[in-house]
C-alpha cells in the first residue's frame, strides 16, 4: 500500500535534482567565462605597458642625441616643452586597454638623468 502512495515522489525528486544540477553547471560556466575575460584583459594590459615603456625608452634615446630638439614622436609619446626638467608621457595601447607612463628627465653637464618613472591611472 505504501508504494502506491509514493508513486509521484521519484519524479519530483528527479526534477529537483535536475534543476540543482543545471544551476550548478550554469554558475560554473559563468565563472569560467569571467575568469577567461579577466586573464585576457590582464594580458592586454601587460602588452600596453610594454608599448608605453618602449615609447619612453625611444624618447630617452632621442633626447640623448638631441636634448633640446626632441619633442615626441606623434605616436603616443610627448615631451613637455621648454627647458629641463622635462616630462615624457607615453601612452601604450593594446586593443581596448591603455596604459600611460610619465617619466621626469633632467639634463645637466651632458648627463641625461631620470628623476622618476611612474604609471598614471
Amino acid at each position: 500500500m505504501k508504494i502506491k502512495n509514493n508513486k509521484g515522489q521519484a519524479l519530483v525528486v528527479l526534477l529537483v535534482l535536475m534543476t540543482v544540477m543545471i544551476m550548478v553547471t550554469s554558475v560554473s560556466v559563468v565563472l569560467v567565462l569571467v575568469n577567461s575575460q579577466n586573464a585576457s584583459t590582464s594580458e592586454l594590459g601587460n602588452e600596453a605597458l610594454g608599448a608605453a615603456e618602449s615609447g619612453v625608452e625611444n624618447a630617452l634615446i632621442s633626447m640623448l642625441r638631441d636634448p633640446y630638439g626632441y619633442s615626441g614622436d606623434g605616436f603616443g609619446v610627448t615631451v613637455s616643452p621648454g627647458n629641463f626638467p622635462k616630462i615624457i608621457t607615453a601612452i601604450g595601447s593594446s586593443n581596448y586597454v591603455k596604459r600611460t607612463l610619465e617619466v621626469g628627465v633632467t639634463y645637466s653637464n651632458n648627463v641625461l638623468g631620470v628623476t622618476y618613472w611612474r604609471e598614471i591611472y
